[in-house]
């Protein structure tokens, strides 16, 4: 991130020498972040905050007149957790608005967005149950109704619905069977909410499985992929940043 902001302060040099320098219109971004308590696996924070910033253009000349808000929340055996929220309100519509303050708010946004990141995986990893689509469900319809430009759902999780509404554990042995339950699995998820048009809303999953669960993780990657982009988003897996 010191690189980044180090361009934009050049940038502003070089422009205040301009008289021909454009600002291109300023753009919103939405985040949801959900982070899976039950998940062992260990991210790198810094690329998740880089990862966020860069997808919201907070590296370009255009996020000087932009916005950013970030909800970050656990996902565990509750349906409803404690959301932590940081957001960075637009910057003015003129050039005179690029200014040192504008940089220091950034500069601002980025710790507090690293920081509350790094707070979100201090738990024990210890939780055995996991209510994965209720809550991803209720946040994707509250991303849905929000005014952005861009929204994006970061769900750092294998996936593995482990509630006593259902559990993918039970395909463990015999995951070549998971398909033919993915019926029956979408009637009870959609039992316990109906997802909304998802329509311009991108959803990221990260999760890079180990040999002992990997071809189940690849059973229910294939089931999220038709389950989610049915509703009109789009989908995608990633091993990391």
């Amino acid at each position: 991130m010191k690189s980044i902001m180090s361009f934009l302060a050049f940038g502003v040099f070089i422009c205040i020498g301009l008289t021909s320098c454009n600002i291109s219109p300023s753009s919103s971004s939405a985040w949801v972040v959900l982070v899976d308590e039950t998940e062992y696996q260990e991210f790198d924070v810094e690329a998740i905050t880089s990862f966020i910033l860069e997808k919201s253009d907070m590296d370009t000349m255009t996020f000087f007149k932009g916005s950013i808000s970030v909800s970050i929340s656990p996902l565990n055996e509750k349906v409803t957790n404690k959301v932590n929220h940081i957001s960075l309100e637009k910057g003015g519509s003129m050039f005179s608005e690029i200014t040192q303050d504008r940089l220091d708010k950034q500069t601002i946004f980025h710790h507090a967005l690293s920081e509350s990141l790094h707070t979100a995986y201090s738990f024990s990893r210890e939780r055995p149950v996991s209510k994965l689509y209720q809550p991803i469900c209720q946040k994707l319809n509250r991303l849905a109704t929000v005014k952005a430009d861009k929204k994006y759902c970061l769900i750092l999780s294998d996936g593995l619905e482990n509630s006593n509404q259902y559990s993918f554990y039970k395909f463990k042995s015999k995951p070549h069977l998971f398909a033919e339950h993915s019926d029956e699995i979408a009637e009870v998820f959609r039992s316990q909410c109906t997802l909304t048009d998802l329509s311009n809303i991108e959803v990221i999953i990260i999760h890079e499985p180990d040999a002992t669960h990997d071809d189940l993780f690849q059973s229910a990657k294939e089931f999220w992929l038709s389950f989610l982009s049915e509703q009109g988003c789009n989908v995608s897996f990633r091993a990391n940043l």
